[in-house]
């Protein structure tokens, strides 16, 4: 399921860098260069700002999940499986709080 979510995410990054890179062209046949590239290295940073975050909050969550199942314990499991969805659920607030 995370594979599959990075894989439409990159595909959606790759989608907004084609986008961009549409506009910039436009803006540098209307004469407008310098506006083109600060556009340009505004808007690719935070695309990889965002992508690192999301690749860093799976990471995480799958290395929970991983002790959680080394541990054993179907308790310990539970309450480790509730942490990182609350760890999820605040990194994906806290993306969200990037995104607008």
């Amino acid at each position: 399921m995370a594979a599959i979510l990075l894989a439409l995410l990159a595909l959606l990054a790759l989608l907004a860098l084609l986008a961009l890179l549409a506009l910039l062209a436009l803006l540098h046949l209307l004469g407008l260069p310098d506006v083109a590239a600060e556009l340009f290295a505004h808007t690719v940073h935070r695309l990889l700002s965002r992508l690192l975050l999301l690749t860093l909050l799976l990471t995480v969550y799958l290395l929970w999940l991983l002790l959680a199942l080394l541990l054993s314990s179907l308790l310990l499991w539970l309450l480790l499986s509730l942490l990182v969805l609350w760890l999820l659920v605040v990194c994906l607030l806290a993306l969200l709080w990037l995104w607008l």
